[in-house]
């Protein structure tokens, strides 16, 4: 019996900033309510209705992603998307599902 596909969401959208106090100054203004304040500037939670958006600084995002700081790629353009699972079993099996689709990995599998 072959398993079920993973139902797809989004939870998180992450990213890149250059500068985290007008980038937090900038999502607040626009009325997104800003969560879990304790991380100070070292990244940002705002809910959206949907996914959270999460500011990250924009090397602690490239590195994340195993992608250089400088020079910056062209094609790294500081987001990622982020697919939250409930268990190992289905973290293994949205992998599989996006290889099979044409993604690669960009880290290995922890």
């Amino acid at each position: 019996m072959e398993a079920a596909a993973p139902v797809p969401r989004l939870t998180v959208i992450a990213l890149g900033v250059g500068n985290m106090s007008r980038s937090i100054a900038f999502y607040e203004a626009l009325g997104f309510v800003r969560r879990f304040r304790a991380t100070g500037e070292a990244v940002a939670f705002f809910e959206t209705g949907g996914p959270v958006l999460a500011l990250f600084p924009w090397d602690q995002l490239a590195r994340d992603a195993t992608i250089p700081e400088n020079p910056r790629p062209q094609g790294f353009r500081g987001m990622t998307l982020a697919w939250n699972c409930g268990s190992r079993e289905e973290v293994d099996a949205v992998l599989d599902l996006a290889i099979s689709k044409g993604a690669s990995l960009r880290a290995p599998r922890c």
